[in-house]
């Protein structure tokens, strides 16, 4: 399946910013697509990192139905 993936950032006294640009990629589920293109161990909460990804199919765009997900 085709997804797009936006990176951010945030830090307390500077907010939330995209990190980059959108990329698109192919794989197989919306984890798959975060995860293969920075190597990195995701988590379901921002605890550990400061770095977040943002996915949803390439067809959605409304990006209604995207997931997020949070680098350790």
């Amino acid at each position: 399946m085709h997804y797009n993936v936006q990176f951010f950032t945030w830090t307390p006294r500077d907010g939330v910013h995209q990190v980059g640009k959108m990329v698109e990629i192919d794989a197989v589920n919306a984890k798959l697509a975060a995860t293969s293109l920075l190597g990195l161990r995701l988590g379901d909460s921002g605890d550990a990192s400061r770095l977040a990804a943002r996915v949803w199919a390439a067809e959605d765009a409304a990006k209604a139905d995207c997931v997020c997900f949070f680098y350790q």
